[in-house]
């Protein structure tokens, strides 16, 4: 499974492939991410907490989110990052999403 942290960088992906964005956060702060996307085109099929980044108790964490390509076509997935009680999202990151058959040899 391809894993992207840049949102600069299109995902390229051919259909039914799987991949996965990780992105930073400190959840012990109240700060998540969420992702906003085209369920007609990305299927979100898992999210979990991996690495911790920092030592100290409450600190930096990485989340994977698992998404799969059900249609072809370019669409964004559109990460907010924010605490669950307040509307308006601290950072927003946009990643292109473009997907494709597969080729054949």
């Amino acid at each position: 499974m391809k894993v992207y942290r840049d949102h600069n960088i299109p995902i390229e992906v051919t259909l039914s492939e799987t991949f996965a964005i990780l992105l930073p956060s400190i959840p012990s702060a109240g700060f998540e991410w969420k992702a906003d996307y085209d369920i007609d085109i990305i299927e979100q099929i898992g999210e979990q907490e991996v690495t911790s980044l920092s030592q100290a108790i409450g600190g930096e964490v990485e989340t994977k989110f698992k998404f799969r390509a059900k249609q072809l076509g370019e669409t964004k997935i559109k990460m907010k990052y924010q605490r669950i009680w307040e509307t308006h999202p601290f950072k927003e990151k946009d990643f292109t999403v473009r997907a494709r058959i597969p080729k054949t040899c």
